[in-house]
Parts: structure tokens; C-alpha cells; sequence
């Protein structure tokens, strides 16, 4: 439960959000043959969220009720079958299921049936290929049929590797997008993608690795937050294009360094501008600590650039960092428990210009194998 804001810049004193989340996953896997392996995965997200604002002296007038509810489920059956040591083919069948109510809306629910096949071939231990096609049946929107490929090749000479990949996608909007009565908007259509990049990693020993690489991005029908009309829309045409670089790092044999950086370019192609709260400039850094037989510990900095806040490039957001902290102990063999410390700094930033981020949050669970 939180008090939150009655817009940007508007504090409300007593209008209260609550929120109840349910997330559930596990995995299943047989090897009824050498050559065949099963596995299935379950996963359940469960959502209710409920906000109220009573008159006050503020705002006599003004009072609020209202409340949502969500629900995703996925089952994925996939199927490995290992012809060879070099041959690898996985194939299998996904179905998942989205559920929504609101207020002011009935209860809608929306599915999507997928097949998918793909073919990992290796030579020589230095050359990797992947090729794969998968079918999706959206109950809303029909049929689409995507593709991918995937190849490295390892240099020995020069102890370096060539990574490239090229895929299509294809991405339904949400129920949340199509009928929330506020920010909601029927008429949108899935978004179509066409992406490659292109990478280099040369280890200059066992244990330092630097990367480089180079990303691009095509959309089509691009779902987005139009921040002028306050909802959700298709962008005809946009682009998302940069380059990354990356360094590892294993100074002792407990302990890993992981840094990367990204520079990213967006476009609108209809407006010509830049999309919205995508940063330009994204660095992070993660050190990685197993400081005991069962215990790790591991730190995270990142950092997010200048972007616009808005459609229209008129406004433009300040820079931010965070740091987080989280932790991992191995009660047993197939026993965990963890704990997550996010914003460790109690940082106050803003992701969405008038509205406040959460500081100082802390989160613990338990994971239990089978």
C-alpha cells in the first residue's frame, strides 16, 4: 500500500494505491532417451490493484474508486532431440493466456497459440549456427510467422569470436493497451520488428573479455505511450540503432567484474523525433562476490542518460544512478533463500517527469528444486 500523487506535481494526501501480486514458475524436464529430452514450463502472474481517494479538505470534490485485475499464464512444452554432437534440433509448442477486468470494463481474455522449431548446428567446435521458425495464432489479430538466425565463428589465431543475429517479431498489445478506459485505445495493432546486429569479443586472457558491437532495430506498427493524447498508439514507422561496448573481468577466481556501455539512437519516422524515454547513454556495472561455499553477493550500478520525456522532444529528462544489492544462500541442494536490496542509496530520481521513484525497497523469497 502507497500514498501516491494526484498527477505531476500534485500531492494528494489521502488517495491510496494497493496492489497484490502472485508470481509463480517452474520447470519440468524428463530425458526419456539419450537423443530426447521434455521439458515443460509453467509460469502464473495474478495482479489486483486497487485505488481510492476520499474528499478531503485539499480536494472536497474530488473522489476516487477504482480497481483492476490481471492474470498471464504460460505453458511451454519444448523438446530437444540431440542427433549428434554437433546437430542439436528443439521443437515445440507454447500457449499463453492473458486475462483483465476493470471498473468500468467486463472481463476480457485473450489467447495466443505458438509452434516453434529450430536447428543448432556446430563444426569444429568453432562455428555455431542457429535457424529457427515460429508460428504464432493470436485470437485477436490471426496468424504471423517469424523467423531467426544466429551464427558465430571463432577466430583461434587471433583468440577472438564473430557473433551476428537476424529476426523478425511480432508482439500483440496487451489487454491494458486495448481497453483500459483511461490510457486504453481499441484500434491498436500488433507490433512487427526486424532486427540484426553484429558483434566482436576477443579474450586477451582467461580472464579478461572486451566486446564490441553494433545494433539495429526496425518497427513497424510500433506500440507506444503517445505522451500529447495521454494513450496508448501505433507509430507507422521507427528505429532504434547504437552500438555497445562491454569488458569482463575475473580478478580472482571468486570474483567477476561485468561493464557495459550502450548508445542508442531512436527515431519516429512519421514525426521525424525521437522516442520517448529511451536514453541515449546507459552504463552499468555489476561485481560478482562468492564469498563463502553457499553465499553470493553481487552489486550493481546503472546508469540512465538524458531522454525526452515526451513525444514532441520538448522536454527532457535529467540523468540518474542507482545502486542494488542482492543476495543468494544455498540452504541445501535444492533449497534457497535470497534477498534483494534495490536503490540502496535511497536515491530520489524520476523516470516520468513529476512523479517519484520508489527509495530504499527490500525484497527476500525462497526458490525450492526439485
Amino acid at each position: 500500500m502507497a500514498d501516491i500523487d494526484d498527477a505531476a506535481y500534485d500531492d494528494d494526501p489521502n488517495y491510496i494505491a494497493k496492489s497484490n501480486s502472485f508470481a509463480f514458475k517452474t520447470q519440468l524436464s524428463n530425458r526419456l532417451k539419450d537423443f530426447w529430452e521434455q521439458r515443460l514450463n509453467l509460469v502464473w502472474l495474478n495482479v489486483k490493484r486497487r485505488y481510492r481517494d476520499d474528499p478531503d479538505s485539499k480536494d472536497p470534490l474530488d473522489a476516487y474508486d477504482d480497481w483492476y485485475y490481471g492474470n498471464n499464464k504460460k505453458i511451454d512444452w519444448q523438446n530437444n532431440f540431440f542427433i549428434s554432437d554437433m546437430d542439436t534440433i528443439t521443437g515445440g509448442f507454447e500457449y499463453e493466456e492473458e486475462r483483465g477486468a476493470h471498473r468500468n470494463v467486463n472481463r476480457r481474455t485473450v489467447n495466443n497459440k505458438a509452434l516453434y522449431i529450430q536447428n543448432q548446428l556446430t563444426l569444429w567446435e568453432k562455428s555455431f549456427t542457429t535457424l529457427g521458425i515460429r508460428v504464432d495464432d493470436n485470437q485477436s489479430f490471426g496468424s504471423d510467422i517469424n523467423y531467426k538466425l544466429s551464427s558465430s565463428y571463432l577466430f583461434e589465431r587471433i583468440n577472438t569470436r564473430l557473433k551476428s543475429n537476424f529476426g523478425t517479431g511480432f508482439k500483440a498489445p496487451s489487454l491494458f493497451q486495448l481497453y483500459d478506459p483511461t490510457y486504453g485505445n481499441s484500434c491498436l495493432t500488433p507490433d512487427e520488428s526486424l532486427s540484426y546486429d553484429l558483434a566482436l569479443e576477443k579474450n586477451f586472457t582467461e580472464n579478461v573479455l572486451v566486446g564490441a558491437g553494433y545494433f539495429h532495430n526496425l518497427f513497424k506498427n510500433m506500440v507506444d505511450y503517445d505522451f500529447d493524447t495521454n494513450r496508448y498508439r501505433n507509430i507507422g514507422k521507427a528505429k532504434t540503432a547504437g552500438s555497445e561496448l562491454n569488458f569482463s573481468i575475473t580478478p580472482f577466481k571468486k570474483n567477476k567484474i561485468d561493464c557495459a556501455y550502450t548508445r542508442t539512437n531512436t527515431r519516429n519516422n512519421s514525426t521525424g523525433k525521437e522516442l520517448a524515454r529511451r536514453p541515449k547513454d546507459r552504463f552499468s556495472l555489476n561485481i560478482d562476490w562468492d564469498l563463502f561455499k553457499n553465499l553470493k553477493i553481487t552489486s550493481s550500478l546503472n546508469y540512465f542518460g538524458h531522454r525526452w520525456d515526451n513525444t514532441s522532444n520538448t522536454e527532457k529528462m535529467k540523468p540518474y544512478a542507482r545502486i542494488d544489492l542482492s543476495a543468494g544462500y544455498k540452504v541445501t541442494e535444492n533449497f534457497d533463500i535470497f534477498c534483494t536490496i534495490e536503490n540502496l542509496l535511497n536515491k530520489k530520481y524520476e523516470e516520468v517527469r513529476g512523479y517519484a521513484t520508489a527509495g530504499f525497497s527490500f525484497f527476500a523469497g525462497v526458490k525450492k528444486t526439485f
